[in-house]
């Protein structure tokens, strides 16, 4: 079987590779990417994302065409002093992901909850769309 890959999954193999030091984004990316499940149901297209500690204000959901997008910053807690890590691999900063939806799942109508750190988005789907592929990452 022939496997293809986006950009973006090679980004996260080549972060996932490099995660001695997860906390410095790969050159010329501002931005690192959380975890993310996305799957679906028979009524809706479901997105999680792990963004433990990032305040429910810092983030940002848009819809624009078939592409979500999921936007935020997790800020680093205030410290006492100059601290001396001795590990660090809880990222920090501005985050995002870009996630292609499937054909038929409107963007005009979706919902979002955000608890115990995890964000849920759930777009649902148009009359007669079934599951399959949602295509590549943009």
């Amino acid at each position: 079987m022939k496997r293809t890959y986006d950009l973006e999954q090679i980004r996260d193999h080549m972060e996932h590779l490099l995660s001695g030091r997860p906390h410095l984004p790969l050159p010329g990316h501002a931005a690192w990417h959380p975890p993310t499940d996305a799957y679906e149901t028979e009524a809706e297209f479901v997105v999680r994302v792990d963004i433990a500690g990032a305040r429910r204000e810092d983030l940002s959901v848009v819809a624009d065409g078939r592409v979500l997008r999921i936007r935020g910053v997790r800020r680093s807690l205030p410290s006492e002093g100059r601290p001396q890590f001795h590990k660090m691999e809880i990222r920090m900063g501005v985050f995002e992901r870009h996630l292609r939806l499937p054909e038929g799942c409107g963007c005009e109508s979706f919902s979002i909850d955000y608890q115990e750190g995890i964000l849920v988005v759930r777009v649902a789907k148009g009359p007669g769309r079934t599951s399959g592929p949602a295509g590549p990452e943009p």
